[in-house]
């Protein structure tokens, strides 16, 4: 496993040096972007936890975030089984203190849609967005 990991990182160094990236931004192969270390889809908890940790670690996590940060939980009157919060809290602020605390640690955010997740042959994940 150590040494799949490692040939894979060597593949993802190669391909930034010939200048192939795996992340494409626009339709139609118009537009490609730089290679991401950190992809997470989606804004709930486990996004934002996930951002969090991820830019803890130096990994510059990208967030892709649809039209309404938060999920399910950015809808929700009061959340009273989240840790770390005995009166409970609104579904809304939870969701703005987590995307908070990933921005300051690092997390960058876009706010798009992914269209595609692809595994290419050299175990490149290509990641495309409506942009």
């Amino acid at each position: 496993m150590i040494l799949e990991r490692f040939h894979a990182l060597q593949r993802q160094k190669e391909h930034r040096k010939c200048g192939r990236f795996p992340i494409d931004s626009k339709p139609n192969n118009r537009h490609i972007r730089d290679m991401e270390n950190v992809i997470i889809i989606g804004t709930g908890c486990a996004g934002w936890t996930s951002a969090i940790y991820t830019a803890r670690a130096n990994l510059n996590p990208l967030v892709i975030a649809g039209e309404e940060i938060g999920g399910q939980l950015a809808t929700t009157t009061e959340v009273e089984n989240f840790p770390g919060f005995p009166e409970g809290i609104m579904g809304p602020d939870l969701m703005m203190n987590m995307h908070k605390q990933a921005e300051k640690f690092g997390t960058r955010v876009e706010y798009d849609f992914v269209t595609s997740i692809q595994r290419r042959d050299d175990g490149i994940i290509e990641v495309k967005t409506s942009a």
